[in-house]
């Protein structure tokens, strides 16, 4: 009997001698933090160097194999395919760098999180502590990319409109009102909502009591 009651004693809390001592349970020590942190900023500048990388040398090769098509003695027949070709290329190299867009901001919240658990001084933060990129993020890494990455398409696009013949039915400078369309679509209506959201959010107290009824 006392060891059944012995057996039930230990068995209400599972296997008592494997249980972590208080205050470890579901959580790292400080140099498991430390090593996760290193290793999560690792990441996150080997995504940003190629990322930089990629956006220096793209517009780089793209420029200057349009303008050696433009400027050389190429016939003007074989720009559509080319135009195409280097459209499909670009938009490829697009999409793989918005999953790195994605992978950065994911590295930079986990990396932000380990500062706070790492209890490293308010200010000191690399990633907790950056300022907020200006309009919406517009003026930051994710920003340029949209910029440069939409120009090179609209290049290789008017590449392609001068060898299919586009340009003497529709006006090339719709291309330009294109590109300032689709930014505008990512970065101004999504900060002009979010303006909005921020105003509605505002609480009721700041609004002047309504005049009670005699």
């Amino acid at each position: 009997m006392g060891q059944q009651g012995s057996a039930s004693g230990t068995g209400g809390r599972g296997v008592g001698a494997t249980r972590p001592p208080e205050g470890e349970a579901g959580r790292a020590g400080p140099e498991s933090l430390r090593l996760l942190y290193q290793e999560t900023c690792k990441s996150h500048a080997t995504i940003t160097e190629f990322r930089a990388k990629l956006l220096a040398l793209l517009p780089l090769a793209s420029g200057t194999g349009a303008l050696l098509l433009l400027t050389g003695e190429v016939n003007t027949r074989y720009f559509g395919p080319i135009g195409l070709y280097g459209l499909a290329i670009t938009f490829g190299l697009f999409l793989y760098e918005l999953r790195g867009i994605q992978n950065c901001i994911a590295l930079r919240e986990q990396a932000a999180a380990l500062e706070q658990e790492l209890h490293i001084p308010a200010g000191d933060g690399q990633f907790r502590d950056r300022p907020q990129a200006a309009l919406g993020g517009l003026v930051g890494a994710e920003g340029a990319s949209w910029v440069v990455y939409l120009a090179i398409l609209v290049g290789w696009a008017y590449v392609a409109g001068l060898g299919f013949g586009w340009w003497r039915r529709v006006p090339a400078g719709w291309l330009v009102l294109a590109y300032a369309a689709a930014l505008a679509a990512k970065w101004l209506l999504p900060l002009g909502r979010a303006r909005r959201r921020r105003r509605a959010s505002q609480p009721a107290a700041s609004q002047p009591p309504a005049p009670q009824r005699p």
